[in-house]
């Protein structure tokens, strides 16, 4: 997963791990100057373990988390130089998102696909797993309305009260294997979800859904990102396929050029740019 940072220009955040021999350890990689250079900072050393997500405060500046496979999560409040392990309750949970209630920094969401959402009230030290849903593979705040939140799987689901309780609107959208998601920076009632049925909008906190993918084929979406500061402009990956934009909400969406190396990405990242927006791409390849 790949964040930049809302209060330094030019610093990105990408999760993953290091391979020393056949154990993995894992590691934040940063870049200072817009993805030019990056620097691993090792967040767990002791077992063999990797990092599918991580989170950016957009509240205090310095820190951000990073998690993965078993059950472990990771605190940093000095850019990703030091970390704090931080997973009381998370047991041996495969973490692939953690997302920070802008109103309220201590409380934390994270999904999973084998115990739905987990939730903490003291900025990680502790967690108790909330809501029915079984898979979660996304679960994300709302930074318009912090008491919103979306947890994305084979279907959608919501709450409002900042994660303490979760339900599934009706008739709401399922069976979409949510592959992206994102919610709209500056309006909590419009978020969209990608998977395997394509690209779809809500403007309703995830009531009713409409379909966001004019101009391109329906096909297995990868990954999502919104411009945190113009909703319009979105970018997604089509698998096998390539990079596509929209400027005009997913009313329709135009083909970028080809770049990648190994054919598909797992991770967009957006920071606004007074022309063109600059984008961060994470691959197999690097």
């Amino acid at each position: 997963m790949v964040k930049p940072d809302p209060f330094v220009e030019g610093r990105v955040y990408i999760s993953g791990y290091i391979r020393d021999g056949s154990i993995g350890k894992m590691a934040m990689f940063i870049s200072t100057d817009f993805g030019a250079t990056w620097t691993p900072s090792i967040a767990d050393s002791v077992g063999n373990s990797y990092g599918y997500c991580c989170g950016v405060s957009t509240v205090d500046s310095g820190v951000v988390y990073i998690a993965g496979s078993g059950g472990k999560l990771y605190r940093s409040t000095d850019h990703a130089e030091t970390w704090e392990l931080r997973n009381s309750g998370l047991g041996t949970a495969v973490l692939y998102s953690v997302s920070e209630n802008s109103a309220n920094p201590d409380i934390l969401i994270a999904g999973t696909t084998s115990y739905g959402v987990y939730r903490s009230t003291d900025a990680g030290l502790n967690w108790a797993r909330t809501g029915m849903m079984l898979r979660a593979y996304y679960a994300e705040f709302s930074a318009a309305n912090p008491a919103y939140g979306y947890a994305a799987y084979d279907t959608v689901f919501v709450t409002t009260d900042s994660g303490a309780t979760w339900f599934q609107p009706d008739p709401g959208i399922r069976q979409t294997y949510a592959k992206g998601f994102a919610v709209h920076p500056t309006e909590g009632e419009v978020a969209y979800v990608c998977g395997t049925n394509g690209c779809f909008r809500t403007e309703d906190h995830g009531t009713n859904w409409a379909e966001a993918h004019a101009g391109m084929k329906v096909s297995q979406i990868s990954t999502i990102s919104v411009n945190p500061e113009d909703q319009n402009r979105i970018y997604l990956e089509l698998y096998q396929n390539g990079v596509y934009k929209t400027a005009d909400c997913g009313e329709t969406w135009t083909r970028c050029s080809d770049f990648l190396s190994c054919g598909n990405i797992c991770g967009i990242g957006v920071e606004p740019g007074a022309d063109a927006d600059i984008l961060y791409a994470l691959e197999g390849a690097g």
